[in-house]
């Protein structure tokens, strides 16, 4: 048996809990728990390494480890919160940008989903090399481009730092304060966010860059917004005043999990770190349209 109920479970009432966090905190933790050990017992070092998803149909997702982080923590419920919104929101996209790729699991989903283009973008080539084994493993591979680069504001080559022990917190020198365990350092070429998008063409895009996000963001131009909604991971509190202040500059609304997907008032409404949750930012979309 491929599928189990806990993610399928997720799937269907993860945004009614996601509705108001506070008072569904304790069901939320609950799920999340279940869901972890599942994902050990299907995608970890023992396990079949697929799973199937309402919706997604079957996931092959075998286990690789990153260091101490392993593989299956990319299906956790923060991870299906954010499928439940591919499967909500699709139909208004014609691209999909998976930027910080890792592994690729969220091209893998996306492709699954729809026929829309989807570009991966992923600086590691060895998460690189790994994800294209697990696009043709899925049958995807030939629905989604593949670039070898890391996104940020700029166009040409910066130095890439590997966390060892950890590189799901791999990023571009000078994106984070630090880093710890042992590292490794290479160049790699970086593009403009900018440079990814097209004026008319309705595009999503999934931002999990590990501190450049704001530099990412604010590489867009103005027009481009207008048919551009983003889903971002913020990884400090010097990116979330940043990324703040350039949607209030450009009339941009922010969606915040911490607050269960309301509008972003204060900067004590943004997450600081992947465990409070992701933002959405977008000119057109609503609250309504996200939970509804």
């Amino acid at each position: 048996m491929v599928s189990s109920w806990p993610h399928d479970f997720a799937m269907e009432v993860a945004l009614f809990l996601e509705a108001n966090r506070q008072d569904n905190s304790k069901i939320i933790k609950v799920l999340s728990d279940h869901i972890d050990r599942e994902n050990v017992r299907l995608l970890g070092e023992s396990g079949s390494g697929i799973l199937k998803l309402n919706g997604f149909g079957e996931i092959n997702f075998p286990f690789y480890s990153l260091g101490k982080v392993k593989s299956y923590f990319h299906l956790e419920y923060r991870e299906l919160v954010l499928f439940c919104f591919y499967r909500k929101l699709h139909y208004r996209y014609s691209r999909f940008l998976d930027v910080g790729g890792n592994l690729g699991l969220h091209s893998i989903v996306f492709a699954k989903l729809s026929h829309q283009k989807i570009s991966y973008f992923e600086p590691d080539p060895t998460h690189f090399s790994e994800a294209e084994i697990r696009f043709r493993a899925n049958g995807v591979h030939e629905r989604i481009e593949m670039f070898n680069l890391a996104i940020s504001d700029f166009d040409g080559h910066a130095g890439f730092v590997r966390v060892v022990d950890n590189t799901t917190a791999s990023h571009l020198v000078g994106s984070k304060s630090s880093a710890y365990g042992p590292l490794d350092e290479f160049s790699v070429k970086v593009n403009r966010l900018d440079s990814q998008l097209a004026v008319g063409e309705m595009t999503l895009g999934k931002l999990d860059i590990e501190g450049s996000e704001a530099s990412a963001l604010a590489s867009i131009s103005p027009e481009k917004w207008e048919n551009f909604d983003a889903i971002v991971e913020v990884t400090n509190h010097k990116n979330a005043t940043e990324i703040m202040e350039m949607c209030l500059r450009l009339q941009l609304k922010i969606f915040s999990q911490k607050i269960s997907w309301q509008s972003v008032r204060s900067i004590s409404d943004m997450p600081y770190n992947y465990k409070e949750g992701s933002i959405i930012i977008s000119k057109t979309l609503s609250s309504g349209e996200l939970l509804s």
